[in-house]
């Protein structure tokens, strides 16, 4: 498994609304007296819900997230809302990863580094993992990349969605999100591109959608007309 890719899951995944819990506030002082503690990286996994989780998810804690979380002092501890319409289930070689927890939002280390959060028994508590096999014969899966180029200033406006055939043979509609910049880069491990669709809202300049599946360039083209879409459909 591509522990890189795992690491981001068991950081970002999260879903639902929770119950009700101790404050933020003392949950807030729970945080920042594991990261004080002389046994940090214990303090700091009292701090997840790892109920669940099989013994490769909680290794995989052990041995790379909570040393990494270790090193860290952060400075500011903050709350954040879930994004509108989130899809907390990943899927990766047939495994279906979800959260252990229902969740609030995440809590934001030094502005940078996002956990999700829930509550259990009363109290909040980073969410743990947990994974369930659905396709034993899972297709192999490649590295897909969806990039959107359009340089102009001001920068140009665009929307779009792909659909990803992931190996549990269901797809999943990724939204290509304007970043302000003209240009982005969408990543994901999964089957295939089944299809894309953007267009320009605004701008000068042409706006070009590539593919690239497993380093490959499967599609390109570009648009200077605001309104009309590039499309790719297998």
């Amino acid at each position: 498994m591509n522990q890189r890719i795992l690491i981001s899951l068991l950081l970002m995944v999260c879903m639902g609304l929770p119950v009700q819990a101790q404050d933020l506030d003392a949950f807030k002082v729970r945080i920042q007296a594991a990261f004080s503690a002389t046994d940090k990286q214990q303090q700091i996994r009292n701090l997840f819900h790892l109920a669940g989780a099989d013994d490769e998810i909680v290794q995989m804690y052990d041995q790379r997230i909570l040393p990494m979380l270790a090193r860290r002092e952060p400075s500011t501890i903050d709350f954040e809302d879930l994004p509108p319409d989130f899809n907390a289930t990943y899927v990766q070689k047939g495994y279906e990863y979800s959260p252990n927890l229902e969740l609030l939002g995440y809590v934001v280390l030094d502005g940078k580094t996002r956990a999700p959060y829930g509550a259990h028994d009363g109290a909040y508590y980073f969410t743990g993992m947990t994974r369930e096999l659905v396709n034993a014969d899972a297709p192999p899966e490649v590295t897909l990349q969806v990039n959107i180029f359009g340089f102009s200033a001001p920068p140009i406006r665009y929307a779009g969605t792909c659909t990803i055939m992931q190996s549990n043979g269901k797809t999943r509609d990724y939204p290509l999100e304007d970043n302000g910049l003209g240009n982005n880069t969408m990543m994901v491990n999964a089957v295939r591109v089944e299809s894309c669709t953007v267009q320009k809202l605004s701008g000068n300049g042409d706006l070009t959608l590539r593919i690239v599946e497993d380093g490959k360039t499967v599609f390109e083209a570009n648009q200077a007309e605001a309104g009309v879409p590039i499309t790719f459909k297998r």
